[in-house]
This record gives C-alpha cells, structure tokens and sequence, in this order.
C-alpha cells in the first residue's frame, strides 16, 4: 500500500507514477493496482483502516 496526500496545486498521473516505480523499484515491488481516493478510509480512532 502507498499513500500520497496531494495538496491542491499538485496532480497525478497514474501512468507516470507506474513509470517511476518501474525505473525505483524491483519488479516484484512494483503495485499491481493503482487507484486514487479523495480521502483516506478511518475508523472512529484517526487511524486510517
């Protein structure tokens, strides 16, 4: 899991995040599913879930 908060003068671009991974990382590291959520899921803690 990879967690990223953005603020609002920054975007992202799921397909030149998995082109940096490829040229960072191990090919067995790289994340097989992206996906971009608004907000982080928590439980009644701040903890995210």
């Amino acid at each position: 899991m990879l967690a990223e908060s953005l603020n609002e003068n920054n975007s992202l671009d799921l397909e030149q995040l998995r082109a940096w991974a490829k040229e960072h990382f191990a090919p067995y590291k790289i994340l097989r599913r992206l996906q971009v959520l608004d907000d982080l899921p928590r439980h009644a803690v701040p903890k995210v879930k």
